[in-house]
């Protein structure tokens, strides 16, 4: 158990440090290409934070534990709402931009409420996971083109704070991207083998490791530059960057993960947590909608409300141990 426990945390401390690597590597790049750091920033760095989960969910799916893979995706934007947002309102209230509100959160929901419909019947198709792949590279898009219209003063600092990361040599950047995707791929493999084992070993289902241990290992990177963007009153940077991953995890992962393979979902997640997700998401639009701004109280209520469903899938899952060690 110690050792799994210890792969775990090597996993996750891996994941964190290639995750950041591929996205400097790939600022870089972008940058020595001529891409608009505006646009890299929406784009490559979006999509590089999200880098852990989708290197877990393809392993997931390729080593036969599907239930992990899609306990991740709903766990980890469930964590990503409740538990990230409400740390870092607590913090430091969030405000947002009337527009933000109107198109992004929206979004989010949206996304959320489409994996629901899909999964409604146990399974994420080949087909369902071409139309998720297909809205996000419409979300994709739309983002670049209004990146391209609106160039405000907070996209433009967030954009070329990443796209200075780095500004080295080609051959330097180019290295830097493979680095980090063979931290990723390595750091996932140690943090899945001891997630497996340790559910193994306490007889707990794939999917509850999903939602918990799994969902707040690969949700380090958004959780620290969360908490950090906070301390540094950068709120805008925090809304954006939990709620842009809520998406990418929905649609990016959960595409990519369905074309490889058609992802099952188990009963309980879909008439329980992936609801959870689809409320959790509409609760942060019905915040910040109020006022234009997510403050502590709201905070301590996402807050509240993690601990009540995290509490809840613990006692759920030990009440059907124990009514299986019974029967047994």
């Amino acid at each position: 158990m110690l050792l799994d426990i210890t792969w775990i945390i090597l996993g996750a401390l891996i994941l964190v440090a290639g995750g950041e690597i591929l996205v400097r590597g790939a600022a870089g790049l972008a940058r020595s290409l001529g891409i608009s750091p505006m646009v890299v920033g929406l784009t490559v760095v979006a999509l590089g934070t999200s880098a852990p989960e989708l290197i877990v969910c393809v392993l997931a799916s390729y080593n036969d534990t599907p239930d992990i893979c899609a306990g991740n995706i709903v766990g980890s934007n469930i964590l990503n709402v409740l538990l990230v947002l409400g740390v870092t309102a607590v913090i430091c209230p969030l405000e947002a931009a009337a527009a933000f509100v109107k198109r992004e959160i929206p979004i989010a929901v949206i996304g959320a409420a489409a994996f629901w419909w899909m999964s409604r019947n146990g399974l994420l198709s080949r087909i369902d996971a071409a139309i998720l792949l297909a809205m996000l590279i419409g979300y994709m898009c739309m983002t670049v083109w209004i990146a391209k219209k609106a160039k405000t003063k907070v996209v433009e600092e967030f954009a070329e704070s990443q796209g200075k990361l780095m500004k080295g040599r080609f051959f330097l950047q180019v290295c830097m991207i493979v680095a980090g995707l063979v931290a990723l791929g390595f750091g996932a493999d140690l943090f899945l083998e001891g997630a497996v084992n340790i559910a193994k070993a306490l007889n707990m289902s794939e999917a509850i490791i999903g939602l918990t241990l799994v969902a707040l290992g690969t949700s380090f990177p958004e959780l620290a530059a969360c908490v950090i963007a906070a301390l540094r009153k950068h709120s805008d940077i925090c809304l954006g960057n939990v709620v842009g991953s809520c998406i990418y995890n929905v649609l990016a992962i959960g595409g990519a993960s369905g074309m490889i393979l058609p992802l099952p979902i188990s009963p309980d997640l879909a008439a329980v947590h992936v609801p959870v997700m689809v409320g959790a998401t509409v609760l942060l639009l019905l915040f910040v909608a109020t006022g234009l701004k997510l403050s502590r109280r709201e905070g301590i209520a996402l807050l509240v409300c993690y601990a009540g469903y995290l509490s809840w899938s613990i006692w759920d899952h030990l009440r059907d141990t124990s009514t299986a060690v019974a029967l047994g």
